[in-house]
């Protein structure tokens, strides 16, 4: 099955009561052929496809600007595209940049490390076991074109 998903990824930039410190909101949004994703929508292309689930990991954010950066320590942020789908990060003020890299899942030294809180609370429905880890991307749905009985489907990433 082919997916004609896409992110949207927004920034909203704010100091923090202190001025010790910025903050920058993120805000993920997912679309399908330019409509915002939502939750259990019938959405049509060369298959149809009805999203129940939409989840996933960001890590290592990286803020960077002609070769200065700063990285956010202890960087896991669990999307859920229908739920909590933003976060805040905190950085030294006056802070400048134009580039955000990110990773989309979570590294292997953190997947074999166990279970952590926080985002990566195994109760937040992202972890499988402690032998093969967290899942990186969820994503769940109906579509004609899946085989199932009820024409289910459940995609989940992870691994190393």
């Amino acid at each position: 099955m082919r997916i004609g998903l896409f992110f949207i990824v927004y920034l909203y930039f704010f100091h923090s009561f202190s001025q010790s410190e910025t903050t920058i909101h993120v805000s993920f949004e997912a679309q399908w052929d330019g409509e915002k994703l939502a939750n259990e929508s019938q959405y049509f292309g060369k298959d149809s496809i009805q999203i129940s689930e939409f989840r996933f990991y960001v890590s290592n954010l990286v803020f960077e600007r002609e070769g200065t950066g700063f990285m956010e320590q202890e960087s896991f942020h669990l999307v859920d595209i229908f739920g909590q789908n933003n976060f805040d990060v905190n950085f030294p003020p006056f802070f400048k940049f134009d580039t955000l890299e990110f990773y989309l899942g979570i590294d292997s030294i953190t997947n074999v490390a166990g279970v952590m809180g926080g985002d990566l609370d195994p109760t937040k429905g992202m972890y499988w076991t402690w032998q093969s880890g967290y899942i990186n991307l969820k994503l769940e749905g109906k579509s004609p074109k899946s085989p199932t009985s009820k024409n289910e489907f459940q995609y989940h990433l992870g691994g190393y």
